[in-house]
């Protein structure tokens, strides 16, 4: 089969419906079923809102190569959320939905989210101080990466989830981030409170990020 029948047999193949009036493609459900489906757009629906999803054109829900050869499990570009079916419960799904939803509000809101800096302080406050709790716990010895990088880094990712490990990251970002990602840059810790709002984690995110907080807030 040549490459171009492959992609219109999908195309043909593909399911398509709406969610808070964005158009839903699936091109490949993967292990999940029907109702997994019906659960996922339930809770779209009864979590966001058709402004909240006002800037994403598509949403597609299938198996990426490009996702599959960076380990990614979901992604937004250009009005189009990705979200791969290699997962393994449609929770994760629903979270990934979340978190690339938030993309989606940083070039129409950048200004607003990032303009004058105060959520950059309140991001390298915390990774100063996810730096000192690994300095203490590793060793003695400060981290061999550059913490005050806010742009998304490749060693300092690399860092956090192969040499210090994501079981011990868990621990050290404890009471300073929401989750281990959101210490990856300034944008995933944007994405990773948006997460948690969504989730109803409101009054956590108050107490642990008052600036990522009322930025949300604007929101919502």
């Amino acid at each position: 089969m040549s490459l171009r029948s492959y992609i219109t047999e999908r195309k043909q193949n593909a399911t398509r419906t709406a969610v808070n009036g964005v158009e839903f493609i699936i091109l490949d459900k993967g292990k999940f079923d029907t109702a997994d489906i019906k659960f996922l757009l339930n809770q779209i629906e009864e979590k966001t809102s058709p402004k909240a999803c006002q800037h994403v054109n598509q949403i597609k829900l299938g198996s990426f190569p490009k996702l599959e050869k960076e380990d990614y499990k979901s992604y937004y570009k250009d009005g189009v959320m990705y979200l791969s079916n290699k997962e393994n419960f449609v929770e994760e799904l629903l979270m990934n939905f979340f978190h690339e939803l938030a993309h989606s509000f940083e070039k129409p809101y950048f200004d607003q989210i990032y303009g004058d800096r105060f959520l950059e302080k309140e991001f390298l406050n915390k990774r100063n101080r996810l730096k000192s709790v690994i300095t203490m716990y590793e060793g003695g010895r400060p981290p061999p990466v550059d913490f005050n990088e806010i742009n998304y880094s490749k060693k300092l990712d690399d860092y956090l989830a192969n040499i210090i490990g994501y079981d011990k990251l868990w621990k050290y970002s404890a009471g300073i981030f929401t989750n281990p990602y959101a210490a990856t840059s300034l944008r995933e810790y944007f994405a990773a409170g948006f997460e948690s709002w969504l989730k109803g984690e409101q009054e956590i995110l108050y107490r642990m990020s008052p600036v990522l907080y009322n930025k949300l807030k604007q929101f919502f």
